[in-house]
């Protein structure tokens, strides 16, 4: 008899703590922002998730281990979730590897260079493991690493038409994609800023000698260093960022602004930068001379 209660006692013992019983965190989403420059996986849950990545050659492949997580229809759904036309990512299998432990696999079409890491709350999104897949050569690096054309001798030409360079303005609309930005009553900054990026490269490109070049026509996030490419690549004469910022309930809804000319010291485009987040409805931004 005493020994029949040991073994229950021993039974319950295990199947109280073991990985399988233990309570797993719930999975909130999980979802795949493919853009021009990389592709997001976005996994939310209300608790951190503990994990750990692999990267596997012939063939390419991605593998994340998700530790303490259920395998629910939230995971499951992130093969359907892949774009046939996603430039990185051919196809995602996933499945229980071991007692307490979901693998991810992501089969890639080419060789990519990975970043995952872990975003803290904010706002209405939860805890959120972030995975961006670049090109193998960062776009910036690429860019920076290009050898200076070495100096030739140039022969007398015959005198031309000098042609006139069209002004180029790059338009950058603020957030997009996992970023959504300020949050309206119905509405996010990501979207405002991209329907104003496109009515104002739309009366940019009607001006004569004007031209307008948008960061991004979508909804998708590119990263800072993104946008510097792009306007770089454009040869850019004009940087023109719109941004959004939310003002609560009851207030008065003024316009903000803020001008920096690119000799501005780091330290007062920071500034800039913390009084939007710290006063919204401020009715003037850094004006720099």
């Amino acid at each position: 008899m005493l020994d029949g209660i040991k073994k229950w006692i021993a039974f319950l013992l295990m199947t109280v703590l073991s990985p399988c019983a233990l309570a797993a965190a719930p999975i909130l989403s999980a979802r795949i922002w493919p853009a021009e420059d990389y592709t997001r996986l976005t996994i939310e849950s209300k608790a951190p998730i503990e994990h750990q990545m692999l990267i596997i050659e012939h063939p390419d492949r991605l593998v994340i281990d998700l530790e303490g997580v259920k395998l629910d229809e939230n995971l499951k759904s992130l093969p359907s979730r892949v774009n046939a036309d996603d430039p990185y990512i051919k196809s995602i299998r996933l499945g229980r590897f071991k007692p307490g432990v979901v693998r991810i696999v992501l089969d890639l079409k080419t060789r990519v260079s990975p970043q995952l890491f872990s975003l803290k709350p904010v706002a209405s999104y939860g805890n959120r493991l972030v995975l961006d897949i670049y090109p193998e050569k960062d776009a910036m690096m690429s860019l920076l690493s290009e050898p200076f054309p070495e100096k030739q001798e140039k022969k007398p030409a015959k005198p031309e038409k000098e042609k006139i360079r069209p002004i180029t303005i790059v338009v950058d609309a603020g957030h997009g994609g996992e970023d959504p930005g300020a949050h309206g009553r119905h509405s996010f900054e990501k979207n405002v800023t991209l329907s104003i990026a496109k009515k104002l490269a739309r009366l940019i490109d009607d001006e004569q000698g004007m031209h307008a070049v948008l960061t991004r026509d979508g909804d998708y996030f590119i990263p800072l260093h993104g946008r510097v490419v792009k306007a770089r690549s454009a040869k850019a004469d004009l940087f023109v960022s719109i941004h959004a910022d939310a003002s609560p309930a009851g207030k008065p809804r003024v316009p903000r602004f803020s001008l920096f000319p690119k000799e501005a010291p780091p330290r007062l485009r920071q500034g800039g930068s913390r009084s939007a987040k710290t006063n919204p409805t401020s009715s003037a931004g850094w004006i720099l001379p």
